[in-house]
């Protein structure tokens, strides 16, 4: 039993070597979190949110978005989902496309 216990401790340098692997995650985890706070407060003001079909003046996707944003910061992580939510916490609405064959929803920006 005890020769098991010693085959599952670290030694220094293994402890070392994991405790600079999580430093470096979190250090790009921290820098992604800035390049997408960065790319989306662009987008806000380049592209404001229109509050009606008759106010907007450009309908994206949100693959769209997400493709311009990756193109300007390509190590940028941001997902479908999380960036729905900031579009909506934002103020922006979206809208169902109706001269298309297939039926797709894009956010109004002015």
């Amino acid at each position: 039993m005890k020769n098991h216990k010693q085959l599952i401790e670290e030694t220094p340098e293994q402890l070392a070597e994991r405790e600079e692997q999580e430093r470096l995650r979190k250090e790009r985890h921290e820098q992604n979190i800035a390049f997408a706070a960065e790319a989306l407060n662009a987008f806000v003001t380049h592209y404001p949110p229109a509050r009606n079909i008759d106010e907007a003046a450009r309908f994206l996707t949100t693959a769209e978005i997400l493709q311009t944003i990756n193109e300007i910061y390509p190590t940028a992580t941001i997902d479908a989902y999380a960036l729905s939510v900031f579009l909506k916490q934002a103020g922006y609405r979206f809208t169902p496309m109706h001269d298309q064959f297939n039926p797709s929803f894009k956010w109004m920006t002015k």
